[in-house]
């Protein structure tokens, strides 16, 4: 579950962020490089600490919302994902170990 709350919460950050924080000076969104040539797990890393509070706050925003018969479904049926999608899985997990977090990281 944490792999998943994790990856929506990244996306989720970027879209409750408010504009005045999120962008610097020039009024842009920041912009990422993402090498496709580093290992899947550290892909998004610099990414995760840059946004880290955003992230953190969106993923409680999320759990605050989700039920938890619906989060104890995610945990019997998450390593379907790390099959099926092995690289995705190992790009949210090494968000999840830079966040290190464990309000969003069960």
């Amino acid at each position: 579950i944490k792999y998943c709350l994790a990856s929506i919460a990244l996306v989720g950050a970027v879209v409750v962020n408010d504009a005045s924080h999120s962008r610097g000076a020039t009024g842009k969104f920041p912009e990422f490089i993402i090498n496709l040539d580093d290992h899947p797990k550290d892909r998004f890393r610099h990414v995760a600490k840059s946004m880290k509070t955003e992230i953190v706050d969106a993923g409680l925003a999320i759990l605050d919302e989700v039920p938890n018969a619906v989060i104890d479904l995610f945990k019997l049926i998450s390593w379907i994902w790390d099959v099926i999608h092995h690289e995705k899985y190992q790009e949210i997990k090494g968000m999840v170990e830079e966040l290190d977090d464990p309000r969003i990281s069960q």
